[in-house]
């Protein structure tokens, strides 16, 4: 005749580090800050956007004008002039 064996996993409880209730609430503060840090900085972000938006919207958006291309006569007066 054959055993069962039944194995009983015994799952240790993972070590218990005590902490201080004033360095809890020095986290709690300083994840209260970062989440008030966070919405400040995403409605700066949605502010600059509009801007930019706006900007865009009012024909102000920085553009670069293409360089005129210059002519065969414009070059030759520029190199004789030494204008390199």
């Amino acid at each position: 005749m054959e055993k069962k064996t039944e194995k009983k996993e015994e799952i240790a409880e993972p070590p218990r580090q005590d902490i201080s209730e004033d360095l809890m609430r020095q986290i709690n503060e300083a994840a209260d800050r970062l989440k008030a840090e966070n919405d400040r900085f995403e409605l700066n972000q949605k502010v600059l956007e509009a801007q930019r938006v706006e900007k865009m919207l009012e024909g102000k958006a920085e553009v670069k004008t293409p360089e005129k291309e210059e002519t065969p006569k414009e070059y030759k007066e520029r190199i004789m002039r030494g204008d390199i």
